[in-house]
């Protein structure tokens, strides 16, 4: 027998062997130390001490993830103990797989139901008691008609005792309809939420070799999916020249199946999802498809001989694989476009199983900032108060919603790009309606379209005005357009823009304007375009 096959087969029974002694062997917890979070993934690492008696010994180890990328896990043992076979098992009791919300609403549930019970209870005895008195309010019996007296104290005892009772019947009637209700809205929140899908926890069978009895401490580690985080951002600016306070955080979220608790974490902006293998050349073979039968015969027969791939006539996209749908989808979203950062956080932190985010404290800073404002008017007549951010190449940024403050209220979401930063960091801080401007048609330039020949000339004019009515001065920055020809057959000709700046391959114009309180300035530009008249022209 070959040697490798020998080996397999040992390999096999010994897992096997292994799988079976686990399961009378008793549950050892170990201890969740460290968390190193990706944008999509964590790494985690767990120890525990035992001690190991001399020769094989079998353990099952509990407080572990579920769902492991099973490739990824390594048990490592010290005081010369050997790790022979570590496995993970996923045999769940009914209890594990329900998330801790899950738990908390099925608690509240049996709460509820056990409440309704005992007013089925107290109804029952109520029901009876009106029993009773019905069974005894016959008058007489064998003893002849009743006395005037007698009659008086059955009609008390009716007025009295049948009032109470029906009375408390009324009310429990009315408690046990709310307890149902309340029992029912619990037992659908409770479905409902066992149908989010939570991952439960799991367990890792190890078996041990040691050559003399020793305490040993095992240090194990791997990778789950179901984790991940966000960057989130605070920016406050109290007034215009102040600096702009900037607070990084993390959105931390894990459904593991086991809770972190108090765990050290590392925040990392790696993706080991992705492949770490480097690409193979593959060369390109170029092909011309004909339409004709015989010549892609000849084609095929030509390549075939040439040792190179036969040209396709048409070929359909693989089928793209679907990944598992993780318990995590549409509870979060991740952008991973930024560079590889690691942040350690100092203070140890507690994130539950839940799949939703936990803010993390990474950082805070206070940066240099410069102030503006900002009009598009072709899209929209509001200036828009920017501040120009410094200083902040040295954070570490990655591109993330931002929630922002100006004068201490809340102005809105707004989003850090920093693939998109260049010398500064642009951050809006809302509209601001006391700078106003308008943009109009120049009625000088309605000419319509004018032919000369074989072209059409169509001309435009443009006038924006623009007043500062605020009571200090302000930087105004004014952006328009002009339109940008990809066809030689179409041309901007006489170009008057005044002062602004010209972007020639997007068409910006870019009026920078200091304004006083009170001042009011005007920028008119202007453009013809030329075309044939044989074509149309879109885009104006």
């Amino acid at each position: 027998m070959h040697s490798w096959i020998r080996f397999a087969l040992l390999a096999a029974l010994g897992l096997g062997a292994l799988h079976a002694v686990a399961q009378s062997q008793p549950v050892q917890k170990v201890q969740l130390q460290e968390a190193i979070v990706f944008l999509r993934g964590a790494q985690l690492t767990s120890s525990i001490t035992l001690d190991v008696p001399v020769g094989d010994s079998e353990w099952v180890l509990s407080n572990v993830a579920g769902n492991i990328n099973e490739q990824s896990l390594s048990v490592a043992a010290s005081s010369g103990v050997v790790v022979q076979f570590a496995t993970v098992r996923n045999d769940y009791l009914e209890e594990e797989v329900l998330s801790p919300r899950a738990v908390d609403i099925k608690r509240q549930r049996d709460e509820a139901r056990a409440a309704r019970e005992q007013i089925d209870v107290q109804a029952a005895v109520v029901a009876e008691q009106i029993e009773m008195i019905r069974a005894n309010r016959q008058l007489g019996g064998d003893k002849g008609a009743p006395s005037a007296a007698e009659i008086g104290r059955m009609f008390d005892l009716l007025d009295q005792k049948m009032k109470i009772a029906l009375l408390a019947k009324n009310r429990l009637n009315q408690q046990l309809e709310k307890a149902r209700e309340r029992e029912e809205k619990f037992e659908r929140q409770f479905n409902e939420e066992k149908a989010r899908g939570f991952q439960p926890g799991g367990r890792i069978a190890v078996k041990l070799y040691a050559p003399q009895a020793a305490r040993s401490t095992l240090t194990l580690s791997y990778v789950v999916p179901e984790a991940g985080w966000m960057p989130s951002y605070d920016l406050q600016a109290s007034k215009v020249g102040a600096p702009v306070q900037l607070t990084y955080k993390a959105r931390v979220f894990q459904n593991s199946g086991i809770h972190w608790d108090k765990v050290h974490l590392l925040l990392s902006s790696g993706n080991p999802a992705q492949s770490a293998q480097a690409p193979v050349f593959a060369p390109v073979f170029l092909s011309l498809l004909d339409d004709q039968p015989a010549k892609r015969e000849q084609g095929r027969a030509y390549a075939a001989a040439a040792g190179a791939p036969a040209p396709m006539v048409a070929a359909s996209a693989p089928a793209t694989p679907r990944p598992r749908q993780a318990a995590l989808d549409g509870y979060v979203s991740t952008n991973a476009n930024g560079i590889d950062t690691q942040f350690d956080i100092a203070l140890p932190y507690s994130i539950p199983s839940d799949g939703k985010g936990h803010l993390v404290m990474i950082k805070s800073a206070q940066l240099a900032a410069t102030y503006r404002y900002v009009v598009m008017p072709k899209r929209d007549a509001d200036a828009f108060l920017q501040a120009q951010v410094s200083g902040w190449g040295d954070l570490d940024l990655l591109p993330g919603q931002s929630n922002i403050f100006y004068e201490g209220n809340y102005v809105g979401q707004g989003y850090i790009d920093v693939t998109r930063a260049k010398e500064s960091l642009d951050i809006s801080l809302g509209r601001d309606k006391r700078i106003l401007v308008k943009r109009d048609s120049d009625p000088a330039f309605k000419q319509g379209p004018q032919f000369f020949g074989s072209d059409v000339r169509q001309q435009f004019g443009i006038t924006i005005t623009a007043r500062n009515t605020r009571k200090e001065a302000i930087d105004l920055v004014v952006i328009d357009q002009i339109p940008v020809s990809r066809d030689s057959d179409v041309r901007i000709e006489d170009l008057n823009h005044g002062k602004a700046s010209l972007d020639a391959a997007t068409g910006e114009l870019r009026w920078t304007l200091p304004l006083t309180a009170g001042e009011a300035a005007t920028l008119p530009f202007s453009y013809t375009v030329r075309y044939p008249k044989d074509r149309t022209l879109l885009g104006l």
